[in-house]
């Protein structure tokens, strides 16, 4: 397929996925995209406007190329250039526009590990800041149990079974807010099981607008390295 732009443009190849995820890779002047199955053409047409002088700038100039194919990763909804270095414990340290991933094993495995590992702290972090809204907003009913995990399984962003609440711990890419409308999206399960009006007025009662955000989310792009 070919997407044009400014008299200029790309050749790239759709791989579908069933969750909520992003990627791609540049290989012989070609881009492949893994999508969300659910993704809109909207959506797409957007992602591909906004990379289109990147991605054509890797494909054809090797100076850009060279000076500007870095790793690029998110986190709390922040936009950083990615660096590895070997060390003797594994952790990730911020710097400015800068996350370096220190790490015992200089393997592509253990450095998303460990990322990965930041981005539930972060998901965690969150929740415990908004915990005291949680109590007082949802002071009527008995709060479930909170975990973070990777939902390995879930095609979504959390899921609530009755005594426990689990969030996504790849929510700790985006900003605060969005973490905070998925918690409170899950407690509203608590009052309403479907995803009807009465839900949405329910998430927006307790959270200014909680289901705004909430279908929001799904629509923001971010392409990480790890």
């Amino acid at each position: 397929m070919i997407f044009l732009k400014d008299n200029r443009y790309i050749k790239y190849e759709l791989i579908t996925n069933e969750r909520y995820r992003w990627s791609y890779e540049i290989k012989n002047k070609t881009l492949y995209l893994n999508i969300p199955k659910k993704c809109d053409a909207e959506t797409l047409e957007r992602f591909l406007c906004r990379e289109f002088d990147h991605v054509y700038n890797m494909m054809h100039d090797k100076e850009y190329k060279k000076f500007y194919g870095k790793k690029v990763v998110h986190y709390l909804g922040k936009t950083y250039f990615a660096k590895t270095k070997k060390a003797n414990k594994n952790e990730m340290v911020i710097d400015g526009d800068t996350i370096t991933i220190y790490c015992k094993e200089d393997t592509w495995s253990q450095h998303k590990a460990i990322y990965r590992r930041y981005l539930k702290l972060a998901v965690e972090k969150t929740i415990a800041r908004y915990y005291h809204d949680v109590e007082y907003d949802f002071k009527d009913i008995k709060i479930p149990q909170i975990m973070v995990k990777g939902l390995k399984s879930k095609k979504c962003w959390g899921w609530n079974s009755g005594d426990i609440i689990c969030l996504e711990r790849e929510l700790g890419r985006y900003d605060e807010k969005y973490i905070k409308a998925v918690l409170y999206h899950e407690l509203c399960h608590c009052y309403i099981l479907e995803h009807n009006e009465a839900f949405y007025q329910l998430m927006d009662k307790k959270m200014k607008n909680g289901s705004a955000l909430d279908k929001e989310l799904d629509k923001i792009i971010y392409v990480d390295e790890f």
